[in-house]
């Protein structure tokens, strides 16, 4: 939902967020693991909380592109083609979830830095910059220290790779 908003105020919607001060522009959320029908029901409850022209403007610059069972692979060029051209002109683009994202290994470093090289070549190629969700490792969870930096799932090239991680 966080980020569902976050793609929603910068496509033009209100300030969600407390953010105060931020440019608007396109935005892309791709969704890979929740249903249509979650994802209806997510935009309905945002939606509710907008004026008719914020809303208007969101709907117009906001992409929600569902790819639950497309299986997208940051691994394999022609995905990593399709998300360029999707990212060509948005200011914004979420990946939601990264574990939905890829083929490889989370623990395998070449396999993380693959990954991670692809998101900055669609970045850099497109100008949008590019934010993906990730899940907390076990660990983290179990012993109540998800807010730790190595919190998250798999090698620790998703965190240190990354410019900016927020935790939940």
């Amino acid at each position: 939902m966080l980020a569902l908003e976050l793609a929603a105020t910068i496509a033009g919607g209100p300030d969600l967020l407390g953010f105060e001060q931020y440019e608007t522009g396109l935005a892309a959320y791709l969704p890979a693991e929740d249903p249509e029908i979650i994802l209806h029901h997510r935009l309905h409850s945002i939606g509710g909380h907008l004026p008719p022209d914020v809303r208007d403007a969101a709907r117009e610059n906001l992409l929600v592109e569902p790819l639950l069972g497309h299986s997208p692979d940051l691994l394999d060029e022609r995905w990593e083609a399709a998300l360029t051209r999707m990212a060509e002109g948005k200011r914004l683009v979420i990946l939601d979830t990264l574990s939905r994202f890829h083929s490889g290994e989370e623990n395998d470093e070449v396999a993380a830095k693959a990954v991670m090289r692809t998101l900055e070549r669609i970045a850099a190629a497109s100008g949008a910059a590019v934010v993906y969700c990730h899940h907390a490792n076990k660990t983290s969870i179990r012993e109540g220290s998800g807010e730790s930096q190595a919190a998250a799932r798999g090698h620790s090239v998703f965190t240190d790779d990354g410019r900016w991680q927020a935790n939940l």
